[in-house]
Order: structure tokens, then sequence, then C-alpha cells
């Protein structure tokens, strides 16, 4: 298998999983084992889709959002493992990242724009925003 088109999947697989995240973690309170094995896999994955890319051919500017929200990524999940003092405020983060990792698939993602992978990237700015108005109607997140 190509060392790009892996790294291409994976990198949807760890945006996927991201979102299942979200949606776990807003409306499926009970399943907060899950929400936690899912965001370790998540997080390897999203680590290992740039590793791979190194691998593979360099792309444009859009690179530094994917970047960014890694960064920001890796910084909520530090916080929620190490329980630094305010780290859900951290850990929140994660609605960052996603749009900017969201920003960054859908310019460069050459599968992002076929079916039925677009369907996901049609539904991800849905759940994002559903997800924020219900955190702030059960008040987690101050208005």
């Amino acid at each position: 298998m190509d060392v790009y088109l892996l790294a291409r999947a994976i990198g949807v697989t760890a945006f996927s999983l991201m979102l299942v995240q979200i949606i776990l973690a807003t409306w499926f309170r009970k399943y907060i084992k899950w929400h936690m094995w899912i965001g370790k896999i998540a997080f390897i994955l999203a680590w290992i889709h740039p590793a791979l890319l190194e691998f593979g051919r360099g792309l444009g500017g859009y690179v530094w959002w994917g970047k960014i929200g890694l960064g920001l990524l890796t910084l909520a999940v530090a916080a929620a493992i190490f329980r630094i003092k305010h780290w859900r405020w951290i850990h929140r983060l994660n609605y960052v990242a996603l749009v900017l990792i969201y920003v960054h698939s859908w310019n460069l993602g050459s599968d992002v724009r076929r079916f039925p992978i677009i369907l996901l990237y049609w539904l991800a700015p849905v759940v994002l925003v559903l997800a924020i108005w219900e955190k702030l109607r059960q008040k987690e997140i101050p208005a």
C-alpha cells in the first residue's frame, strides 16, 4: 500500500473518531469509558498521520491548520491525562482543534470531496454547532 494513501486514510479516520468523541461527550455521557478509549485511538492516529506524510510529498499552506489543530489537540489531551487544574476548560480546545483540522482536511484532502466521505464533512459542522449549543444549554460553558 502506498504510504501517502495510508496517511490520508489515517487522517480521515482520526477526524471521524474525533467527531465521534464530540458526540459521545455531549449526548452519551454514560459511555465515558468508550470516550476515553476512542480518544486514545484518535490521538495516536492523529500523530501517525503527519509522521507518515513526512515520507510522502509536501503540501501547501493549509498544512499549518493541521499542525495548529494537532498542537491544540495535544494540549487538550495532556490536560485531561494529567488533570491539570481547570483541565476541562483546556480540554475544550478540542472544539477549536476540530475546526482547524476540518479546514485543513477540506482544503488539502483529496478524499473528503468524494462520496461517502463528503457526508462526514457535511455533518461535522452541524454536529459541532449542535454540541456547542447543547453544552451552553447545559451550562457547561458559561455564556
